[in-house]
C-alpha cells in the first residue's frame, strides 16, 4: 500500500486545539502556491458529531463547530495545462534595434501586476448572464476590502431567560489581490464561521476570501469570469452548508444552486463504484494512527462529496466535457491533504479509488447533456483511469 500517513499528523487531527494554517489558496499537489503553503489539518471534532442546533445556541451552549477544512490544495494541476503564466517565461536577452537604447532589453516581457476594481467589475458583469446567483453575490466585491455581501436574521425558539431571541447570519465577502503565489486564476479559501451567543442578538460571521492571482499582461476578462465563477459557485455553497447546519428549517435561505449540487450528489451515490470509493477511502484514512473507524468513514464520505463538488463548480462554467480524470486525481489527495492525511495520487489505495472516481464523475452529465450510462471502474474515453496526466483544461479554468 502507499506511503502512510505521519504520527504528527494523526496528533493534529486527533486534537481539538488543532488548526490548519491557512495561507492562500490549494496546494495542487505542486508547489507551495494554491490554496495553502502547508497542508491544513483538520482537527477529529470536526469529522465528530454536528454539534447544538440553533435553539441550543440561545442557551448559550458551547456550539461544536464543524471546521472548515476548505483550503483546497488544488487546480493548479489542471490549470497549469490550460494557462501560460508570464512569470514562468524565459526572460531571454533579444537583439536590439539599431535605434533602441543601449542598455534595453527587448526580450523581457510585461511584469504581471494585481488586478484592478475595473478587472474584477468587467468579469463580473460577465457572470451575469450565465449564474445570476453567483453574480448576486460577486457583484458586491470590493478589490483589496471586506464588505457585508449579506444579512439574514431569524427568531431563536426556546431561547433561555435572558438569552438571545434572534440569531443573525452575516456573510462577509472579501477579494484579496496580489496574491502571486497563486498558481490558478483566483481562489475560494472556506473558513471557520465565528459564532458569538452574548445576548440580545446572537450573530454567526461568515468570511468569504476569495484570493485572485495577479494579472499576466495577456490574460482577458472572460478568463477571471470563469474563475469568479468556479469559486464564486464554492462560496454560494459555502453559505448554503452554514444554513443546512445552524438553521436546517430555513431552506427558503438556501440558493437554488444547491438543490442543483443536491442532484449531483444524488446521481453519483447511486452509481455502483459510489460505495467502493468510499471504502478505498476509509481504508486509507484508517491507516493514520489515531483515527477511529467512524471517522475514517465520516472523512471517506467528506473527501467523496467534496469532488463531486468540484465538478459541479467546473460545470458551471465549462462549455464542453469536464476532465473528470484530472477532477479525481487532483482534488482526492488534496482533500486527504486537508484531512492530516499525507497522500499522493501514486498510493496504490488512493489511485484505486481515483480510478472508481473518475467513473463516478463521468456518470453525471453535463448540463444540457444526455445521462451517460454508468460503467463499473471506467474512466474518461480517451484518458488513463486514474493514472495518466490530468487533461487540459479550458483557458482559464480556476
Amino acid at each position: 500500500m502507499g506511503s502512510n500517513p505521519t504520527p504528527a499528523a494523526a496528533s493534529a487531527l486527533t486534537s481539538d486545539a488543532a488548526r490548519g494554517t491557512l495561507v492562500g489558496m490549494r496546494s495542487h499537489c505542486g508547489d507551495a502556491g494554491p490554496r495553502h503553503a502547508a497542508p491544513s489539518v483538520e482537527t477529529a471534532r470536526e469529522l465528530g458529531d454536528a454539534g447544538p442546533g440553533l435553539a441550543s445556541a440561545s442557551a448559550g451552549a458551547v456550539l461544536d463547530l464543524q471546521r472548515a477544512v476548505g483550503n483546497r490544495a488544488v487546480v493548479a494541476m489542471i490549470a497549469r495545462h490550460a494557462e501560460t503564466s508570464t512569470r514562468d517565461a524565459v526572460l531571454s536577452r533579444q537583439g536590439r534595434d539599431a535605434g533602441a537604447d543601449a542598455g534595453a532589453d527587448a526580450g523581457a516581457p510585461p511584469a504581471p501586476r494585481p488586478v484592478a476594481q475595473a478587472d474584477y467589475s468587467a468579469a463580473v458583469a460577465l457572470i451575469q448572464g450565465r449564474n445570476s446567483t453567483v453574480y448576486n453575490l460577486l457583484s458586491r466585491g470590493q478589490v483589496g476590502q471586506t464588505v457585508r455581501a449579506r444579512t439574514e436574521t431569524l427568531p431563536l425558539s426556546g431561547a433561555a431567560p435572558g438569552g438571545p431571541t434572534q440569531m443573525e447570519f452575516r456573510f462577509d465577502l472579501q477579494i484579496n489581490r496580489g496574491t502571486t503565489r497563486l498558481t490558478a486564476v483566483a481562489e475560494f479559501d472556506r473558513r471557520d464561521e465565528v459564532i458569538s451567543t452574548a445576548p440580545p442578538l446572537a450573530t454567526v460571521t461568515q468570511l468569504l476570501p476569495i484570493n485572485i492571482r495577479d494579472r499576466a499582461p495577456n490574460a482577458t476578462a472572460s478568463d477571471l469570469a470563469d474563475a469568479l465563477l468556479h469559486e464564486g459557485t464554492h462560496a454560494v455553497l459555502h453559505m448554503d452548508r452554514l444554513f443546512a447546519k445552524l438553521a436546517p428549517g430555513a431552506r427558503n435561505l438556501q440558493s437554488p444552486l444547491q438543490a442543483s449540487f443536491s442532484s449531483y450528489l444524488t446521481r453519483a451515490r447511486q452509481h455502483p463504484d459510489a460505495a467502493n470509493v468510499e471504502l478505498q477511502l476509509e481504508a486509507f484514512i484508517g491507516l493514520t494512527p489515531g483515527i477511529t473507524a467512524p471517522q475514517s468513514r465520516r472523512g471517506a464520505a467528506q473527501v467523496f462529496d467534496r469532488v463531486v463538488e468540484e465538478r459541479f463548480a467546473a460545470d458551471q462554467h465549462l462549455g464542453g466535457p469536464a476532465p473528470n480524470t484530472a477532477i479525481a486525481r487532483t482534488y482526492i489527495p488534496n482533500e486527504l491533504v486537508n484531512l492530516g492525511v499525507r497522500a499522493t495520487a501514486s498510493d496504490v489505495t488512493v489511485a484505486r479509488a481515483i480510478t472508481l472516481m473518475t467513473s463516478v464523475l463521468a456518470s453525471i452529465p453535463a448540463p444540457g447533456t444526455a445521462p451517460a450510462t454508468p460503467s463499473t471502474g471506467s474512466a474518461d474515453a480517451g484518458a488513463p483511469p486514474g493514472g495518466g496526466a490530468p487533461a487540459p483544461a479550458p483557458s482559464g479554468r480556476p
